[in-house]
């Protein structure tokens, strides 16, 4: 190779190794800028980590610290130098070595797993897979280890990936939620258990948000009608009772004028607005209101808003219809009492001058007929023979009269009888009882009623019997199955004067099975669909107050169905009279 080659081939040399060197340095730089961008990087994560509110820490795929937060460091009282590269994250939550969330998110687990950690725990723990990121974790626990008595924290951990889709390492962030839990502890104390669920908050707003939930969530849990008013009158809350009520949504009905949304209220409008300028709680007690026929009652309580600048008020209304029929109830079952006390009273009373007038009357007709010494010489005294006062008596028919006032007074003194034991307080003593008997005593006893004013007599009722032989004897109270059979003959009197013609009862006993059956059967008027599903309804009567009370047949049913375990129901149509089957076990 001459001179000029070699020359060539070294020139050739340093060109290569000139463009190596200048590819090195350039990937060099690269490198260096590089390194530079994921310093800045890895920094300026630290950063945003270090800086964020929420208290957060962040794991490798191998479970150790990557980064711990200063919030956190604040309330679990480990700082980042101690725990950063270790693998215990652990320590702040818990007294042993146990996975903590993000342990469990790197590791794979199902949510059974996760489950196993919780269940344990109070009811107030919640574990749920985050509707926000794949693969993520909510949860909610306590742990006494933060702060001085220990926090419930709101608990969100979620897997980091790198691009193609592995896991390398999760993020646990923390929310104190141990005032809202607080409040719930403290609302059940006071028996409001209310349901509140809660979203997953990371910023204020959302928690704010939550409570205004918990708290519409216990103005509509209220049993009671909630209506808030500004001083004008225009509607600021409405809750679903109040819905309900008025039959109008809550956006239909705020902003608008209480007296048309709520028209039942405008008689107490003045009343309203004069407690809202006095600032004085305004109640009223028991007012009737009436909707599709049927009146209810209902307390209205009226309370100024008390704030400096705020004018207005909360209406609550209260229904309080079963409160003033058991006050009703009470006072009927008191006057029936007194009647039945006064109702004995007077029957001992009365059986003691009806006891003299049967005697006399019994003497009466022995001296006037008898043939005592006595009544010979007392004849003879006054110039007449026994012989010719018998004929008189006989031809006048004293002595018959004298056998009928007997054989009244002794009527009279079975009724009385009938009377005291229908007015005995039951002492609920069952024994064996034929129907057929009770039936008839109650007969006797409906034929003394009598009313004044309508001219209606029970004994001008026809009563037509169809009791079967050989009913066996049913094991129950007397005086209560006679109070069952005196309602229905009394409601079927006093319905049968509504209708022109003969009234007339059939009455019938037989057995089916294991039950003897009573029909007591009238030809009233009878009732339509509408009445006869309500007949047994308490306080449901269509007399009117001033004759009827509606507990009659209410109480029939609860002897014969509670305290007996029987059955009884109602046959009729309008028009073709009522029937009342009573089935009682033999």
């Amino acid at each position: 190779m001459d001179e000029n080659d070699i020359i060539k081939d070294l020139k050739a040399k340093i060109s290569r190794l000139e463009k190596e060197a200048g590819l090195y340095l350039q990937t060099q730089k690269e490198n260096e800028a590089l390194d530079h961008r994921l310093s800045s990087a890895q920094n300026l994560l630290a950063s945003v980590v270090d800086g964020n509110p929420i208290p957060t820490f962040i794991l490798d795929q191998h479970h150790k610290v990557l980064y711990w937060n200063q919030t956190l460091e604040a309330i679990s009282g480990i700082s980042a130098p101690d725990i950063v590269g270790t693998d215990g994250q652990w320590r702040a939550f818990y007294d042993v070595k146990r996975p903590v969330m993000a342990d469990l998110i790197i590791d794979g687990v199902d949510e059974t797993v996760f489950w196993n950690h919780y269940r344990h725990n109070t009811e107030y723990t919640s574990l749920q897979k985050s509707a926000l990121k794949e693969g993520a974790y909510e949860s909610q626990d306590f742990f006494k280890g933060f702060g001085e008595t220990g926090m419930w924290l709101f608990v969100t951990a979620c897997p980091l990936t790198d691009e193609k889709g592995r896991v390398i390492g999760a993020i646990e962030t923390f929310q104190d939620v141990t005032r809202m839990i607080n409040a719930q502890k403290e609302s059940r104390k006071n028996e409001e258990k209310y349901r509140v669920l809660f979203e997953n908050g990371l910023e204020a707003e959302k928690e704010l948000s939550r409570l205004r939930n918990y708290l519409s969530n216990i103005i509509n849990s209220m049993p009671s009608v909630l209506i808030g008013i500004d001083a004008e009158g225009r509607i600021t809350h409405w809750n679903a009772k109040a819905e309900q009520s008025a039959g109008l949504k809550a956006d239909d009905a705020v902003s608008r004028n209480i007296s048309v949304v709520f028209p039942r209220l405008n008689d107490m409008m003045e009343k309203i607005k004069a407690a809202i300028k006095d600032k004085t709680v305004l109640e009223e007690r028991k007012i009737p209101h009436e909707k599709g026929g049927i009146i209810s009652y209902e307390n209205l309580t009226v309370y100024p808003l008390l704030g400096e600048e705020m004018e207005g008020a909360v209406i609550r209304i209260d229904d309080v219809t079963d409160q003033v029929q058991i006050e009703e109830m009470m006072i009927h079952s008191e006057k029936m009492l007194s009647v039945g006390s006064l109702a004995a009273g007077m029957a001992h009373e009365l059986n003691n001058p009806l006891a003299g007038m049967m005697q006399n009357a019994q003497v009466m007709a022995s001296r006037l007929s008898g043939t005592m010494p006595a009544n010979e010489k007392a004849a003879a005294e006054v110039g007449v023979s026994m012989d010719a006062v018998r004929a008189y008596m006989e031809k006048r028919e004293i002595i018959h009269i004298a056998e009928l006032i007997n054989d009244s007074g002794k009527r009279a003194a079975k009724i009385i009888r009938n009377m005291l034991s229908f007015a005995r307080k039951s002492q609920s003593k069952k024994m064996a009882y034929r129907l057929s008997e009770i039936l008839d005593k109650t007969i006797e006893i409906a034929g003394s009623d009598y009313d004044l004013i309508t001219n209606y007599d029970f004994k001008q009722i026809e009563i037509i019997r169809a009791y079967d032989t050989d009913i066996p004897a049913v094991f129950c109270d007397e005086s209560k199955i006679q109070q069952v059979f005196w309602n229905i003959l009394k409601n079927g009197a006093e319905a049968m004067q509504e209708k022109k013609g003969p009234a007339r009862f059939y009455l019938r006993i037989y057995q089916s099975g294991n039950s003897v059956n009573v029909e007591i059967e009238d030809n009233g008027p009878g009732m339509d669909k509408n009445i006869r599903k309500r007949v047994f309804e308490p306080f449901f009567t269509t007399k009117g107050k001033e004759k009827g009370t509606g507990l009659g047949l209410a109480v029939s049913y609860f002897i014969i169905v509670k305290d007996h375990g029987g059955k009884i129901h109602i046959e009729s149509h309008k028009g073709l009279g009522t029937k009342f089957i009573v089935q009682l076990g033999v």
